[in-house]
């Protein structure tokens, strides 16, 4: 054993459960179009962090405003358009 490692029995039963549910939920989803847009919504996510953490600030704030949800105005404020 690993002297630093210190593996539960309840971490392995964590990570098959994670294992089971994330195989289930792909059988359940595949051949629709959920899976393409999660991969695009996944893939546009990890750009924006890569830009967010090399500075890119132009690219980021883009991808910022395309992948996060917008937060949702009160119902009685109206605005000028």
């Amino acid at each position: 054993m690993i002297p630093f490692l210190n593996i539960r029995f309840v971490d392995i039963l964590d990570v098959f459960m994670v294992a089971v549910l994330v195989y289930y939920l792909y059988r359940m989803l595949k051949g629709t179009n959920i899976i393409r847009i999660f991969w695009a919504l996944l893939i546009m996510y990890i750009a924006w962090r890569i830009f967010a953490v090399l500075g890119m600030r132009f690219c980021s704030q883009i991808l910022k405003r395309k992948t996060l949800p917008r937060r949702s105005r009160s119902p009685g404020r109206r605005t000028r358009g």
